[in-house]
């Protein structure tokens, strides 16, 4: 239940769930999340599986109809880790629709745009490879032996803009 894991709780944290400033975060009544206050903070769940064996991340995203400069507040994370090394695919929803589909690699890290344009209100489903964005991202690491470590959401900085929410986010065969 994603409202127990917006809790500062021990029962959260045995599920692999930690949140820094949770209060940004309303549930839905279908169990999604809603971002609409202009603050940082985060959501994150601890997983151990072989990027291999879920090598797909789904969801349901929304953005209401108004000014977006830049990116959406929301953002999403998957962690990975191969032996001593950590890296990092972020996922935005760009203002500009020609942005769909860009990967930007900057090191431990990567800037993935899955969705471009101005919001419209309805409800986009998205699924992404993330085994090949981290081929694509990071060729001279084997894909073999990465671990996915987190999956997060996240807001960046505190930032205006119109309301986003999404709803099951999950690792996929």
């Amino acid at each position: 239940d994603i409202a127990s894991a917006l809790q500062d709780s021990e029962a959260a944290r045995e599920r692999g769930y930690s949140s820094d400033n949770p209060k940004i975060f309303t549930v839905l009544p279908s169990g999604g999340l809603r971002l609409a206050m202009s603050e940082a903070g985060s959501l994150r769940r601890d997983v151990d599986t072989l990027l291999l064996s879920s090598p797909y991340l789904t969801w349901r995203w929304r953005l209401e109809p108004g000014p977006l400069a830049g990116y959406a507040r929301l953002h999403l994370a998957v962690g990975f880790k191969t032996g001593g090394t950590e890296t990092r695919l972020i996922v935005a929803w760009s203002e500009n629709p020609a942005h769909t589909g860009r990967l930007e690699p900057k090191g431990s890290a990567a800037f993935f745009i899955a969705q471009g344009g101005a919001g419209d209100g309805n409800w986009h489903e998205a699924t992404l490879d993330i085994a090949e964005l981290h081929r694509l991202a990071w060729p001279d690491i084997n894909p073999l032996n990465t671990q996915i470590t987190y999956v997060a959401l996240f807001t960046p900085l505190a930032k205006d803009g119109p309301v986003v929410e999404i709803e099951k986010l999950s690792l996929m065969r």
